[in-house]
């Protein structure tokens, strides 16, 4: 005789759920470094290895990687979810599939190490985590994306100004970090490097590239030299932005990790395609560099080299 199923009892589970520690505790490395995630607005991988960029090369080398999204909204999603621009090679915080720098519990596929950030499963995503574990969370975009207050959530200070300037949104961040004795945790999405390419007082350009965007996409070499005009302004905007760096990094601890890398890029013609928005090879490809601003090697890697 077969014996009825037990029935399951939801509200039992869920509090047993929530009783369980691996799913309620946030686990923080035990250094409480600061962290500053800065992203270049639609900028190709291209156009940061073109540019002159002393500050950041100081830093890191500039690594290319693939977006996880081909536009503004889901890409940042994504990195408030842990999940940051994938690089092949095999290098701790760059490819989460070695180690993962922050990641929500139950979330995406990454290592998780003591030096990693883990944010408990129930926050709605790493921002809202740390804030929740005693972290100061500050951000500042321009993107027109960030009007929408889905992409503001978990922070408790934020910003937003169509088209900010960077060094507007530069003081806003330190002013903000200057005032609380917290460890924090800091955003700026930079407009300078995406499309009209004129937000550096620089009123030669005023161009952009979704205009131009037909279906099916046809390659017209009539349009490289707009293409090759567009490619220019972007590369002067990353060095532009390069050169406002200082004014960021300078006045902050040396125990913070940088994360920099574009959301994004952007289709100059190539094969018929402009903008974004649309996969192609020059959207998904972009710059990404994580470092101290201390220059002191990041902590999974001296990990790495004690097992060495």
């Amino acid at each position: 005789m077969l014996r009825p199923k037990p029935m399951i009892h939801l509200n039992a589970l869920r509090r047993k759920l929530l009783r369980s520690p691996s799913t309620m505790q946030t686990r923080i490395p035990e250094q409480r470094p600061n962290l500053l995630m800065l992203t270049y607005d639609s900028c190709r991988y291209d156009s940061a290895i073109q540019a002159h960029t002393p500050v950041l090369d100081s830093y890191s080398p500039i690594h290319q990687a693939f977006a996880p999204a081909t536009y503004t909204y889901p890409a940042h999603h994504s990195f408030f979810c842990g999940i940051f621009p994938y690089l092949p090679s095999p290098l701790p915080y760059y490819n989460r599939f070695v180690k993962q720098l922050i990641a929500l519990e139950g979330g995406g596929d990454g290592v998780k190490t003591k030096e990693s950030f883990v944010i408990e499963r129930h926050a709605e995503n790493i921002v809202a985590g740390l804030a929740k574990a005693g972290y100061y969370t500050v951000g500042s975009a321009g993107a027109s994306w960030f009007a929408k207050p889905s992409l503001r959530k978990g922070f408790q200070d934020f910003h937003f100004t169509h088209n900010a300037r960077a060094l507007d949104q530069i003081q806003h961040v330190l002013n903000a970090v200057q005032s609380s004795s917290k460890n924090f945790f800091g955003f700026i999405n930079f407009m300078e490097s995406h499309a009209p390419f004129m937000h550096y007082d620089d009123p030669t350009y005023n161009m952009t590239a979704r205009k131009k965007m037909v279906w099916p996409p046809v390659y017209d070499a009539a349009n490289d030299e707009y293409g090759d005009r567009l490619h220019a302004a972007q590369i002067k905007a990353v060095e532009y932005l390069d050169a406002c760096l200082p004014a960021l990094f300078e006045p902050l601890p040396g125990n913070t990790i940088v994360l920099l890398f574009a959301d994004h890029g952007e289709a100059f013609g190539e094969d018929g395609y402009w903008g974004h928005g649309v996969y192609h090879p020059k959207v998904m490809e972009i710059p990404m560099a994580i470092f101290r601003l201390d220059r002191q090697p990041l902590d999974c890697d001296r990990q790495d080299e004690q097992d060495n």
